[in-house]
């Protein structure tokens, strides 16, 4: 798969991510809104240059042990908007209220973006 196949499917698996946490959590308008400038950003050329910034040996180890630090403990926000300024796309103010499997399909989609984004050149 070439960098913008690999780029294509990062953005259908980051808009399906943001729908599935939609239906959980019936329509939140924060996420609603959140989806709405995921899928601003997710267009811009930059995207996935900015989006190298995020992810590091130490968001790997998280994400591949199922680490739940990533989530409640420091923040991570996982969708950039500019250089300065991201989508604070706080997972812990859903993950204490998150069913087991709703968890699972979580860390499903993060490792899911972790290859994509190992597999751009």
């Amino acid at each position: 798969m070439n960098n913008k196949q690999i780029e294509k499917v990062f953005k259908i698996q980051l808009i399906n991510l943001f729908d599935d946490l939609l239906i959980v959590f019936k329509q939140d308008t924060f996420l609603l809104e959140l989806k709405t400038q995921a899928i601003k950003k997710i267009n811009e050329e930059n995207f996935f240059i900015e989006i190298k910034e995020y992810f590091n040996k130490d968001i790997e180890k998280y994400i591949l042990e199922k680490n739940d630090k990533i989530v409640l403990e420091k923040n991570y926000s996982f969708v950039p908007t500019t250089k300065k300024e991201i989508i604070k796309f706080k997972l812990s103010k859903y993950w204490n209220i998150m069913s087991n499997t709703n968890k699972d399909k979580v860390w499903d989609y993060l490792n899911i973006f972790l290859q994509l984004y190992k597999n751009m050149e």
